[in-house]
């Protein structure tokens, strides 16, 4: 059994919201038909300017085009974090800075926040998460537990033990270190 007791920050909130958006077919779809709808539209307008022979229109619709293919994908995940960051806030104010024991075992998962408890089989689990600072259990439920790595324990033992969950009840361990916003 393994005991992790942490508090909850809000950093922790905005990275798994991120990361999930950021795993999103339809997040993914919707950014890429955004950044491409858009400069199409310009070009399109370049193109009249090319029909009515006007030479200034069409070298600032093109360019208007290049720009937004270019800035598109820093002002998208710059406007996510925002819009994320205070969803979390709103949606999340009462668990943020709370303590949390979270006892992990071989047969279960036990939850304790704010005098309450939850305890879930651990075949409930589909995939685990390890990002920089957090590790993400997702559930079959579409809930996701959200660990800190910087716990009571060390860091080494808390993946250690994850890895060798993954490995005994084949729950995919997906390594998502290098993943950024």
């Amino acid at each position: 059994m393994l005991s992790i007791q942490f508090n909850y920050t809000e950093q922790e909130f905005i990275d798994y919201q991120l990361y999930i958006a950021s795993k999103s077919p339809s997040q993914q779809k919707r950014m890429f038909r955004n950044r491409w709808l858009v400069s199409l539209i310009y070009l399109g307008i370049a193109a009249v300017g090319f029909f009515n022979n006007n030479t200034s229109q069409i070298y600032i619709f093109i360019g208007l085009a290049i720009l937004w293919y270019v800035i598109y994908p820093y002002w998208a995940k710059r406007f996510h974090k925002k819009y994320f960051t205070q969803f979390i806030l709103q949606q999340n104010k009462d668990r943020i800075g709370n303590s949390v024991t979270v006892n992990l075992n071989d047969d279960n998962i036990q939850i304790q926040e704010n005098g309450q408890e939850i305890e879930l089989p651990i075949q409930q689990i589909v995939e685990i998460a390890e990002l920089q600072k957090i590790i993400l259990l997702r559930l079959n439920t579409d809930q996701v537990i959200i660990l800190h790595k910087e716990t009571n324990i060390p860091t080494e033992i808390l993946i250690d033990y994850l890895k060798n969950l993954s490995l005994k009840r084949a729950i995919p361990y997906v390594n998502a270190l290098n993943w950024k916003w």
